[in-house]
């Protein structure tokens, strides 16, 4: 079984196809609804791998397969909206597909230009426009054919940085004797297939039980959850001293623009919400009896490959994080709101509780999903606690100390651990992090200014100036800064010496030193103008391989006040 990475372009009067394995060469079918075929009963049990291919790619294979003008289809799905699985006579074809769009961590709305910038490709767009209204030239099927082959290049990128999420779904598959079809399921499909979840109707979503073991003191707490059919309401409320917000995506509290150092301690509860959802039976009750033991089983057995350094850790991993999700998606077959509620508000409980029996002792520093982050002089009277409320709740929590920490608010921080490990959350400091001594700058998903999230994280932890950590840098993939228009807007165009040139949806944008160049601006269709934000005054597009931009095009200056603005957003002043 091989995987088949492939890529369609659609035109009025053309279609043209590019095919590849990966490392091997590009295969163009250009209107030839045969040879289409041949090459399909060829690789008819192989794996069609593309990007949004399940909702695009697949159904054009469909129907130039099934005799239906692709065009037909192509504008029941982009223009009408529609969904391609709705065309008539489409499902009598049958193959294997994988959607390297689907369950990008992070990534959701991510379009494969932006992947492109993120990896520092060209992301340059073909002038071939769809709406011609004749059979392509010789030179605009030359041009097609480029840029779909690029696209093609750019999925197979994204294959070799996805290979681990691949393996994980194979791994499943054979793990639990399910069929190879499954492949073509998302996260939560697969993690309902596994548990062998059929689809049930229930009435008690906004019905709370709280477990006997929580033990809240603070009324306000507990009356906001009697009573959870308003899943949009939320409650500010100060828990030792740090102001938090509680609502039903779990609990969140960070003391803003601060700093801490020296007797800093973080437990989080280990594999918090799958470990509730065993030690509680929070399962989808659509899941049947003789299933609902495997889910901890799961659990038991990714503990032991985790220890054996087997890579079967890393799928069971997949089906414990998805679960919780499944249970909260209408269309999931693990859909169970109550219990999917049961889960986030116990969560909630449990942490202040724990909390209100700790705060004699510490200063609370932060409070997340599944821990807290405090500073104490009496770290075992705390620890007593801990083990006091692991007895009680049947979770484990892991320690760690932590040598300090800056933070912003409470989605923006950056931890130093005891250990030369450097953690860091939010968009301002989330692309550079320190893991076991290596530096990690960006990924395919987000890898905008990078250099920015080193000079602040640097500048707080070591004082090393702003400007040593910028001039002393030379990569342009440092400096870009990925931007795309949105869904509600037309076009963009940008000021070049005193006019408007028409530019990419997606962009690769760099502060210029040239005065020529300025704005970029997204035109909404009914003409309305909007300067997209976050951007230089001076902007250089560069849409062509990072590889050959040059740095000395660079204003570091702009980056350096960046830096130094945000780094005051961090600390005040």
């Amino acid at each position: 079984m091989k995987f088949i990475l492939y890529d369609f372009e659609v035109f009025n009067f053309d279609w043209l196809v590019v095919f590849k394995e990966p490392g091997k060469e590009h295969i163009v079918i250009y209107n030839n609804d045969d040879e289409l075929a041949r090459f399909f009963n060829q690789h008819k049990n192989d794996i069609f791998v593309g990007f949004n291919n399940r909702h695009y790619d697949d159904f054009i294979l469909k129907a130039i397969l099934s005799g239906v003008n692709p065009k037909v289809v192509n504008d029941w799905i982009i223009t009408d909206g529609k969904q391609g699985w709705e065309f008539p006579g489409l499902n009598k074809i049958f193959f294997l597909s994988l959607d390297l769009m689907a369950d990008i961590p992070g990534g959701v709305g991510i379009s494969l230009k932006e992947v492109e910038s993120n990896l520092g490709m060209s992301i340059e767009e073909s002038n071939v426009s769809f709406d011609i209204d004749r059979k392509l030239t010789s030179d605009e099927i030359k041009e097609t054919e480029f840029y779909c082959k690029h696209d093609v290049d750019a999925t197979e990128r994204l294959y070799y940085e996805r290979f681990d999420y691949i393996k994980s779904k194979l791994q499943i598959i054979n793990a639990f004797k399910l069929p190879i079809t499954c492949i073509s399921m998302t996260n939560a499909q697969l993690t309902a297939e596994v548990m062998g979840a059929r689809k049930r109707k229930y009435y008690d979503e906004n019905i709370y039980d709280m477990p006997s073991c929580v033990d809240v003191k603070d009324r306000e707490v507990l009356a906001f959850f009697e009573n959870p059919q308003d899943a949009s309401r939320h409650l500010d409320k100060d828990i030792c001293g740090v102001p938090h917000t509680i609502a039903y995506g779990g609990l969140h509290g960070a003391i803003e623009q601060s700093h801490f150092k020296g007797n800093l301690f973080n437990f989080d509860v280990n594999s918090y919400y799958p470990s509730m959802i065993i030690a509680f039976d929070f399962m989808s009750r659509n899941i049947p009896n003789e299933k609902k033991h495997l889910y901890k089983q799961i659990r038991d057995d990714r503990f032991v490959y985790k220890k054996q350094g087997n890579s079967l850790a890393d799928a069971y991993k997949l089906i414990l994080n998805t679960k919780f999700g499944a249970m909260g998606y209408i269309y999931n077959k693990l859909y169970d709101l109550k219990m999917n509620r049961q889960v986030c508000i116990t969560g909630q409980l449990l942490l202040i509780d724990l909390l209100e029996k700790l705060k004699p002792y510490i200063n609370l520093v932060q409070s997340n999903t599944d821990g807290v982050l405090f500073q104490t002089e009496n770290i075992e009277r705390c620890r007593e606690i801990v083990r006091l409320w692991e007895d009680k709740t049947g979770l484990t929590m892991e320690e760690e100390q932590v040598e300090e920490i800056y933070q912003k608010d409470v989605n923006n921080y950056i931890m130093l651990e005891t250990n030369g490990d450097i953690k860091t959350k939010g968009g301002y400091v989330k692309n550079y992090s320190i893991k076991k001594g290596k530096e990690k700058h960006g990924n395919f998903v987000s890898n905008s200014m990078t250099i920015i999230d080193e000079a602040i994280v640097k500048n707080l932890l070591y004082q090393i100036p702003v400007e040593d950590t910028i001039f002393n840098c030379n990569d342009p993939m440092r400096f870009q800064i990925t931007t795309k228009k949105g869904p509600t807007y037309k076009r963009v165009i940008w000021e070049v010496d005193g006019k408007e040139v028409d530019t990419n949806n997606v962009n690769r944008v760099f502060a210029s030193k040239d005065d020529r160049y300025g704005k970029l601006l997204k035109i909404k269709q009914n003409g309305r103008r909007d300067t997209i934000a976050s951007l230089p005054e001076h902007c250089l597009v560069y849409n062509k391989e990072i590889s050959t931009m040059n740095i000395d095009d660079v204003d570091k200056y702009w980056y350096i006040r960046e830096a130094k603005n945000r780094i005051k957003d961090f600390i005040g002043g």
